[in-house]
């Protein structure tokens, strides 16, 4: 399911309009004129410009405060926040460390150490975090993410005690209605999950398109929606996100049949996971030919198979911090020909940016592939004649391409057993065995 982003930054000015935000900025650059040598006027300066998620000149103004005042720990968590933002996370996380060494019980910064560890599929540590951050004081936003850590240490029914008691907390908060349903969903009670997505919907300023994605993908599971209700459903994501006016995608200088096809691929998954496990051999292969491969992973989770990954790629970047334009027009600025998404509506998925028409060509291939995206923007939708069966071409906003076998290449798990004889001929019966999540 998408997980939401809950990013870490100074929530003082986060709201503010752009012209109170340039005021709130001019203020502090004339405080700082006025008192070059006081620690708060350039944090004032750095909480200023990260509203305006100016991230370098954040960390110049804060790492100036912590250079006159180095035992502030508050200093060193928005320092954290800044150069989080600018994808040096490894550094965010060590900054953190040292605002809890100042402070044990600070608990804003156990929230941001919970958070950077929960996107790198260390739950158990996470919780910890999460847990010290409630200790410091009872928040729904931590709430919401205590749940989604227990969700995926599978202890759901402590999840939904979380949510339940952010949402009496805060019960407009977008994300714990969001991360509720995908609780809700898990544990396969349908009816449920559809009605918190549409509380995250409800109290949205549709800035995220998560809970539209979970809704649509739950409403795949639910027996009383038709495929007339879920292609309806999956519609209405261009009306209620898609740009009002249609972006003007690049056309790069080097059109020449013979040049080296710069290939973009989206994707949480590039991992041991099903999208990893599909894809990684095919592109093995695909590197053998005249491309360049750039990986843009949404999640800090790597593994073995990431290393295949990072072999292949011309370029590797993480974009979890990145938000969907600016994520979009890093697409942009690296003049990548095709860019390809393996996410789908699942989570991890940059539906937003590839509505934004980042490359010349969009394609949407594994990862999440169980309908058409409902985005207007794809061209081109890579699947087979089974996944997609000839007659339901009207039923997808993509142009289908079937490949003629399969439009995966499976790599079967290393402890997999070898092949053997079929037990049903040797016992005269046959055996149906299926693995697969709850709510499926």
């Amino acid at each position: 399911m998408s997980k939401p982003k809950r990013r870490f930054t100074n929530r003082r000015h986060a709201d503010q309009n752009p012209a109170a935000a340039n005021k709130t900025l001019a203020e502090a650059e004339a405080k700082v004129r006025q008192y070059p040598g006081d620690s708060s006027a350039w944090e004032a300066l750095a909480d200023a410009w990260l509203a305006q998620q100016e991230y370098l000149k954040a960390s110049e103004a804060i790492s100036k405060a912590i250079d006159m005042d180095g035992l502030n720990p508050e200093f060193y968590r928005k320092f954290a926040a800044a150069v989080y933002h600018l994808g040096e996370r490894e550094k965010a996380e060590s900054l953190l460390q040292k605002a809890l060494e100042l402070s044990p019980k600070f608990g804003a910064a156990h929230h941001a150490m919970a958070y950077l560890l929960f996107n790198k599929n260390n739950h158990t540590e996470a919780l910890e975090h999460v847990n010290s951050a409630l200790e410091s004081k009872r928040s729904a936003e931590s709430l919401s993410l205590k749940g989604a850590v227990l969700k995926e240490l599978h202890r759901h029914a402590e999840a939904l005690e979380a949510y339940e008691e952010g949402l009496r907390l805060q019960p407009g908060l977008s994300t714990l209605w969001n991360n509720y349903g995908n609780t809700l969903q898990a544990l396969g009670r349908l009816d449920e999950a559809v009605i918190a997505y549409r509380k995250a919907l409800d109290n949205s300023d549709g800035a995220t398109t998560h809970p539209f994605s979970n809704l649509l993908t739950t409403a795949h599971y639910h027996p009383g929606y038709s495929q007339d209700d879920i292609l309806a459903i999956a519609r209405q994501w261009n009306q209620k996100f898609a740009p009002k006016e249609t972006p003007v995608r690049p056309c790069h200088d080097n059109v020449s049949p013979e040049k080296c096809l710069r290939i973009g691929l989206i994707s949480s998954g590039f991992r041991n996971h099903p999208v990893g496990r599909m894809t990684v051999a095919v592109l093995e292969e695909l590197a053998n030919y005249d491309v360049e491969l750039y990986f843009y992973s949404t999640t800090n989770h790597e593994d073995f198979v990431t290393s295949r990954f990072k072999t292949l790629a011309a370029n590797w970047m993480s974009v979890e911090h990145l938000d969907d334009a600016r994520f979009a027009q890093q697409v942009r600025d690296h003049k990548v020909d095709i860019l390809f998404d393996l996410a789908g509506h699942n989570s991890g998925n940059r539906m937003l940016a590839m509505a934004m028409e980042p490359a010349p060509l969009l394609v949407k291939w594994v990862g999440g592939l169980i309908n058409t995206t409902g985005i207007e923007a794809m061209d081109y939708l890579i699947s087979d004649s089974i996944e997609s069966p000839r007659g339901v071409d009207q039923d997808y906003v993509e142009k289908l391409i079937r490949l003629p076998d399969d439009y995966i290449c499976y790599t079967p798990q290393e402890y997999a057993p070898e092949v053997s004889e079929l037990q049903h001929l040797k016992m005269a019966m046959l055996h149906l065995v299926v693995l697969i999540t709850q709510p499926r």
